[in-house]
């Protein structure tokens, strides 16, 4: 597992998860040793899947990693970081007061530039209107 394999991100951190957990996954433990199998690599560092150096987890968080992959068909899918459904697009508002936003602009005479209010940067005055037309 090399930093430069060109393996994207979320691949490489599913990696390093499943390589902590996997020997549980691999020979359950048995009932009351949970904890201390946990406890045992929490205790350990591991290799940093994209810089130089090690990192360690606490109990919490390997005990979290192994209830998600536990019963999963496919662990490693489980434990990679989710793409969210809206990347690379920009959903700050909805189609929907899209649609309204642009009726009302629209409606307004001279487009949204009437409705503005700008300040001259020569005289530093504020005027109502297009920037291009200071009012004098």
């Amino acid at each position: 597992m090399g930093r430069d394999d060109g393996a994207p991100m979320r691949v490489r951190w599913a990696r390093l998860r499943l390589q902590i957990i996997g020997t549980l996954l691999a020979s359950p433990p048995e009932d009351g040793e949970l904890a201390t199998r946990i406890a045992e690599l929490a205790g350990r560092t591991w290799k940093h899947p994209t810089i130089d150096g090690s990192v360690q987890y606490s109990a919490k968080t390997i005990e979290r990693w192994y209830y998600t992959a536990r019963g999963e068909q496919d662990p490693f899918r489980a434990l990679e970081r989710k793409v969210p459904k809206h990347a690379g697009t920009h959903p700050a508002i909805g189609d929907a007061s899209r649609r309204r936003s642009a009726r009302s602009i629209a409606l307004i005479p001279g487009g949204a530039t009437s409705s503005t209010t700008t300040t001259s940067s020569r005289s530093g005055e504020r005027t109502r209107g297009s920037a291009s037309c200071p009012r004098t």
